[in-house]
């Protein structure tokens, strides 16, 4: 934060803990199969009234991990909460055109910035579950915590265990072991090119 004051700690993953988690998801992809889409828009159904119950946590970590102002802390969790409706109402649609199956999709790596750190996830990991993927998110190294609290509300949604993975540490050190795995099906990322 803007003080150098500990407001938590965290571990950094390595190259080798990606590979065996990645290597894990893969090895468990046809367990996927059996996640309805029903039951994945009601998790972010879920998820979209966690963010809005959780709004006094979640600015204070925008504000403090990400210096967010409070406006801009409140506007990006409505904006999070908003994304989780907006793709669930998507797949609903897609549903009734018969433009979406009920298949388990591939592993999807999601690596975030520390300027939009609850929204810019949220906008980048809704879609990948409506699809069927499972997640591999990697937040800003600056803000771990956000992406424990993200974390903590996926699994409090409903999610299947396994179905969102977060893993933190530096980018530049990480990096190359994520986007260059076999068994990677996508890739979204939002940050500087130095990372």
């Amino acid at each position: 934060p803007y003080n150098s004051q500990n407001i938590g700690s965290w571990s950094a993953a390595t190259e080798h803990d990606i590979a065996k988690l990645i290597k894990i998801l893969n090895k468990n992809k046809p367990n996927q199969i059996s996640w309805p889409l029903c039951e994945r828009t009601a998790a972010l159904t879920r998820l979209a009234s966690l963010i809005e119950k959780n709004v006094f946590e979640l600015a204070w970590l925008l504000s403090i991990e990400a210096g967010r102002t409070i406006e801009d802390a409140l506007s990006e969790i409505r904006e999070a909460a908003d994304f989780c409706r907006y793709y669930t109402s998507c797949a609903t649609k897609l549903v009734s055109e018969n433009q979406i199956e009920e298949t388990a999709g591939g592993i999807f790596l999601c690596i975030s910035p520390w300027n939009f750190p609850l929204a810019i996830p949220i906008w980048k990991m809704a879609p990948a579950i409506v699809f069927g993927n499972t997640i591999v998110h990697k937040p800003a190294s600056s803000t771990p915590l956000l992406g424990k609290m993200i974390a903590e509300m996926w699994e409090a949604s409903g999610l299947p265990g396994g179905v969102y993975n977060l893993v933190t540490g530096s980018g530049s050190e990480l990096g190359d072991s994520i986007i260059d795995h076999p068994y990677t099906s996508a890739l979204s990322f939002t940050g500087s090119t130095y990372i």
